[in-house]
C-alpha cells in the first residue's frame, strides 16, 4: 500500500505553482518552498498532483513547467471533463470546492455533521439557506419570459432534444 501523502505538502505546492500563471519549473518551486522536502518526494508530489488534475505539466526533464490548469475548459480538470466545457465564473469560495472535490478521496479533509443544525430543522419551518441567498436564487431562476411555464418549457425542450438527438447519433458514428 503506497504512503499517504500529507496534505500541507500538496497545499503548499499548489500555492507555490498558483503564483506562477505562466508555468514554473521544479527548481523555481524548490526555491519557494516553505518547508522542507526532499527534490525527489517534491517530484513525487508534482506527479501525483498530475495524475489528479490538479497541476498542468508541459515540456519534458528539465525545460518542465507547472501550472494550475486553466479555467477556459481547454484542459481536463480531474472527473469534471465532461463539465467543464465551458468557462463559467465562479466565486473564490467555489472554486476551492471544486479543488478540493476533484481531489482523491483519501486527499480530502475529513469533516462530519453538525447534529445540532440537523437537529433543529424542520422542514417547510425552518431553512437551510439565508433569506438573503434564497431570495437571489430566486431572482436567478426567474425567466424573462411572460409566457406560462409549460409553453416556455417547451420551448427550450424542442431544441435541446434536436441537440441531444444529433449528439447521440454523432457518438454511435453516424455521419448525417
Amino acid at each position: 500500500m503506497p504512503k499517504q501523502i500529507a496534505q500541507n505538502e500538496l497545499d503548499v505546492i499548489i500555492h507555490i505553482v498558483a503564483k506562477f500563471p505562466d508555468g514554473v519549473p521544479l527548481s523555481k518551486i524548490m526555491e519557494s518552498l516553505s518547508i522542507s522536502i526532499s527534490r525527489r518526494n517534491v517530484q513525487h508530489r508534482l506527479v501525483f498532483l498530475v495524475k489528479n488534475g490538479l497541476l498542468h505539466a508541459e515540456g519534458k526533464a528539465r525545460a518542465r513547467l507547472y501550472r494550475i490548469p486553466s479555467k477556459e475548459g481547454k484542459e481536463v480538470q480531474g472527473r469534471f471533463k465532461a463539465y467543464n466545457t465551458h468557462a463559467i465564473s465562479l466565486l473564490l469560495e467555489a472554486e476551492e470546492i471544486q479543488r478540493e472535490v476533484i481531489r482523491p478521496i483519501q486527499a480530502r479533509t475529513a469533516v462530519g455533521y453538525n447534529i445540532q443544525f440537523l437537529d433543529e430543522y424542520r422542514p417547510n419551518v425552518t431553512y437551510y439557506l439565508s433569506e438573503s441567498i434564497r431570495q437571489r436564487l430566486f431572482e436567478m431562476g426567474k425567466t424573462e419570459s411572460e409566457q406560462p411555464a409549460g409553453t416556455y418549457a417547451r420551448k427550450i425542450y424542442g431544441p435541446l432534444l434536436i441537440d441531444l438527438s444529433w449528439n447521440s447519433s454523432r457518438l454511435e458514428g453516424n455521419t448525417l
